[in-house]
């Protein structure tokens, strides 16, 4: 309307003389839309004449992407021949990010909940031992906690320490003017431990608690 209006029909309230001009043009309305305003925006509808080419273009907002348009288009910018009357839909969606969950041992453990996450995800990732007396330790962060959350901004590369319980032999000596014993201390489970007796001077071994005479 020449009043600067484009509804149509245009309803307003008369408070005096009024006149307005309806202005036309000979073309076909091309119209385009986002699926959600806060992903991104558009460009280049309009009125054109019939058989026109005209460029249409999705402009995504930061941590957003364009996917496609409506009429099947998979290109941001797109030529867009004028036949009739359209309506044209831009659809973003919102930007994925990968969590690589690495462990220092594949046959020790694993974790749960890695791939990829929309940005901006509180991503729960769980670390779980796999095999018989295997433990978590920490993560390359410094957290102990099996269960962590981390919010998803980037790529992300993370890695779960597990370890095997440790067990520990203590060894004495019948008395320890006789002699004393080596190989004390904390082994991981499942390792050979060798314990060595050291007679003193003027005494010698003779036995292990458990029978064995082997030193």
């Amino acid at each position: 309307w020449s009043n600067g209006v484009t509804d149509n029909p245009y309803t307003f309230t008369i408070d005096q003389d009024t006149i307005i001009d309806a202005t036309f043009l000979e073309g076909f309305i091309v119209s385009i839309q986002a699926n959600d305003t806060n992903m991104g925006s558009i460009v280049g509808g309009g009125t054109f004449l019939p058989n026109s080419v005209v460029t249409l273009k999705a402009i995504a907002n930061q941590h957003y992407h364009f996917d496609h348009w409506s009429n099947g288009s998979i290109d941001s910018a797109t030529l867009f021949y004028v036949t009739g009357d359209t309506t044209l839909t831009a659809y973003f969606a919102i930007d994925t990010h990968e969590i690589v969950a690495n462990v220092n041992n594949n046959t020790y453990g694993e974790v749960i909940g890695a791939g990829f996450h929309n940005y901006g995800d509180s991503v729960r990732l769980v670390a779980k031992p796999i095999t018989p007396h295997a433990v978590f330790k920490d993560w390359n962060t410094g957290d102990t906690n099996d269960t962590i959350y981390v919010k998803l901004l980037s790529d992300t590369t993370i890695i779960a320490n597990f370890v095997v319980d440790t067990h520990s032999i203590l060894a004495t000596v019948n008395n320890s003017s006789f002699g004393t014993v080596a190989g004390t201390g904390e082994y991981a489970h499942g390792t050979m431990a060798t314990l060595t007796a050291n007679a003193n001077p003027h005494y010698h071994f003779v036995n292990w608690s458990n029978g064995s005479t082997d030193n």
